[in-house]
């Protein structure tokens, strides 16, 4: 019996011992699995960063260089540039993005936001786009859905631009509607994508949700995409809560259907705007393809609906007696390359009393004259940023006594200082012309040491760091920043980075800064994040 007893306690001891030692091995396999995929997160930024630098530089100033007088050759030569770093930025995005789904590494916000706003301006951004075509774009709003919800607007909006974008892409002539209704419970919505394009078989309406699948190779080849879109918003829609489906027929069209859990929260308002022109509606008329997404998404965020049209004609029908959208608008936009006081006029006889902007690329001695003659309320010459735009509705609808010019919303304008530090000497160049362009005065330091240098000789009403930076990076010197005194605790605090992790996104607010923004971004996004930062400050001693 002892002897037994001795046996199953030697036995016992070894069974532990090996236990142990598979514990001891799986931690290991563990903690090695995690550093890899801590080297591959850190190798992501890198070459994100790296990536998003040049493109910074390359899509800034391809914008800024649209906004000035060009050939129509010319023209086109930068569209197609712009048009390719753009589908590059989404494939980079694309990337990062299912990178960190496989990873487990993809995190949700969680803030209270306006559903409506957000729906109406992906809506109306996408009908910019859609407007060349013989497309319409359509939003249905059940009355019983709330328009503030708590949840991530990132990430949705980033669901609906991808479905209905692929909708407009996939549609040469019909509709695209965005349908809103309450969901199966009292906390999820139900979002449905319908349109009339090419359809998709039945045989591939699951793959479509797959990594790089798409309906066929000739889609592929005909109208292009990564293939990666749906993958990430089933991805996205998961992590909601919810789940996504298809239902297809060829030559008939699709429809996308998708949940989210969006509890109801108490109203908020977080327009970019809220003056005179806020819930007014605007009279676009635009042949500027390339600029309208950007324009509309702008105005839209300002609390603007905005009816875009790209012919006079399309204008002088929605302004003639009997169209029921001609009494409410608040405001007629005329924003083309030529004959811009001549197509001015010829509204201005149907427009009754509507105030008018005129946007031209480039003026001639006497037009501001003109424009006085012809009741013109505000005419801004090139390159204008979508901001600009908006100002100028604003003053118009307000009753400005005057012509608002680009001078007159200048000399109205606080002159703001801005400290910007980037290692990259072009994207200090960027950063200098389109905020100098807005009479603002910048310093521009090469790295985190010679900014804080710069922030203790001089007051700024705001501060870009760029977070990768040689010496001294934008963490450190966001740090060191906060501790010099009152106005180093309170100054608004930017972070700029190509790299868009989570991981660095909450780096930069452990550091103290405010806002994140990321590279590539377009002149306006750069322009709204200063303005509307320093907005809230006191002007700089």
């Amino acid at each position: 019996m002892p002897e037994e007893l001795s046996h199953d306690i030697a036995t016992r001891e070894r069974e532990l011992q090996e236990l142990k030692a598979e514990i001891d091995r799986l931690k290991t396999l563990h903690q090695d699995a995690a550093d890899v995929a801590d080297a591959r997160n850190a190798f992501l930024a890198h070459v994100s960063h790296e990536l998003r630098t040049p493109m910074n530089s390359i899509l800034g100033m391809t914008r800024l260089a649209l906004g000035t007088e060009l050939s129509t050759e010319q023209r086109g030569y930068l569209e197609v540039i712009n048009g390719s770093v753009e589908q590059v930025v989404t494939l980079v995005n694309d990337l990062l993005d299912q990178a960190k789904i496989d990873a487990g590494r993809l995190e949700l916000e969680t803030i209270p936001f306006r559903l409506d706003q957000l729906c109406e301006t992906v809506s109306q951004t996408l009908e910019s786009t859609a407007i060349h075509k013989d497309v319409a774009v359509r939003l249905h709003w059940d009355a019983d859905v709330p328009r503030t919800v708590v949840g991530d607007p990132t990430r949705l909006r980033q669901v609906l631009v991808n479905l209905m974008g692929n909708a407009v892409k996939f549609t040469e002539e019909g509709s695209v509607t965005l349908a809103v209704a309450a969901g199966a419970t009292d906390d999820t919505v139900q979002f449905t994508v319908e349109d009339t394009g090419i359809g998709i078989p039945t045989e591939r309406q699951r793959a479509i949700f797959e990594q790089f699948e798409q309906a066929d190779i000739s889609t592929t080849r005909r109208y292009g995409g990564s293939g990666l879109g749906l993958s990430i918003s089933q991805a996205l829609v998961e992590m909601m809560g919810g789940a996504i489906s298809v239902s297809s027929v060829v030559g008939e069209g699709s429809t996308f259907a998708f949940s989210a859990r969006l509890p109801e929260a108490e109203d908020v308002d977080r327009t970019v705007t809220a003056g005179a022109a806020r819930g007014g509606s605007v009279l676009l008329l635009t042949d500027q393809r390339l600029a309208r997404t950007e324009l509309v998404s702008t105005l839209a965020d300002a609390g603007l609906t905005v009816d875009v049209v790209v012919t006079s004609d399309a204008a002088l029908e929605r302004l003639r007696p009997g169209d029921a959208a001609t009494a409410s608008f608040s405001a007629i936009v005329v924003d083309v390359q030529r004959h811009g006081l001549e197509i001015a006029w010829e509204l201005g006889r149907e427009r009754r009393g509507i105030p008018m902007l005129l946007v031209t690329p480039g003026g001639n001695r006497g037009d501001a004259a003109r424009c006085r003659e012809l009741g013109i309320s505000a005419y801004l010459t090139g390159p204008v940023v979508a901001a600009d735009i908006v100002d100028a509705v604003e003053a118009i609808v307000a009753g400005a006594d005057e012509l608002v010019t680009r001078h007159w919303l200048k000399e109205r304008r606080r002159t703001l200082y801005v400290l910007v530090a980037d290692d990259s000497a072009a994207n200090r160049t960027l950063v200098t012309e389109v905020l100098e362009q807005r009479g603002h005065h910048v310093v521009a330091a090469s790295n985190g040491a010679e900014a804080v240098d710069a922030f203790e000789s001089q007051v700024f009403d705001i501060v870009l760091l760029d977070l990768h930076m040689p010496d001294s990076d934008g963490y450190a010197a966001s740090r060191l920043i906060r501790k010099l005194g009152s106005h180093g605790a309170a100054v608004p605090i930017v972070a700029v980075s190509g790299s868009v992790s989570d991981l660095g996104r909450r780096r930069a607010s452990d550091a103290g800064m405010n806002e994140f923004l990321a590279k590539p971004y377009v002149p306006e996004a750069l322009v709204e994040i200063v303005e509307t930062l320093a907005r809230v400050r006191q002007p700089a001693a």
